[in-house]
């Protein structure tokens, strides 16, 4: 008795959840700039499968991501002093990929995974820079 109660309940659960409904996408658009600006620290950063992070992080580049569609990138400790290298990103939801475009090169970014507070990106095939990063939302301060 006990066990046909069992099966009874698990298969209720398992096609109640299932039957006739179908899963919406997730939209990322505003993964990156939270609809005004964010700004990421890049908390690591491999080529080929080689830490290349820089090991002091006021030396560390931050990305800041506006909703407007532009992105500047900057070493922490150049802010004020240098200007940034600019360009424009999108992120298609449906792929879980970012590209990039600057002036001289355009990078195109798989999401590896995605955490509340950290994003790990891998360079695709057709990226110009093969960087694999891990974004961290800039911590307070």
């Amino acid at each position: 008795m006990i066990k046909a109660f069992r099966i009874a309940s698990i298969s209720l659960v398992l096609f109640s959840c299932t039957n006739g409904i179908s899963l919406q996408s997730v939209d990322y658009s505003g993964l990156l700039n939270d609809g005004n600006s964010k700004v990421w620290l890049i908390s690591r950063e491999s080529t080929a499968d080689v830490d290349i992070t820089e090991p002091i992080v006021s030396r560390r580049r931050i990305m800041v991501f506006h909703d407007d569609g532009t992105i500047n990138v900057i070493p922490l400790n150049s802010i004020g002093q240098t200007s940034p290298m600019r360009g424009t990103y999108y992120m298609s939801s449906e792929e879980k990929q970012l590209t990039i475009d600057f002036k001289e090169e355009s990078w195109i970014l798989k999401a590896d995974y995605i955490t509340e507070d950290s994003i790990a990106f891998k360079a695709t095939n057709a990226s110009e820079i093969k960087l694999d990063i891990l974004l961290k939302s800039f911590p307070k301060l």
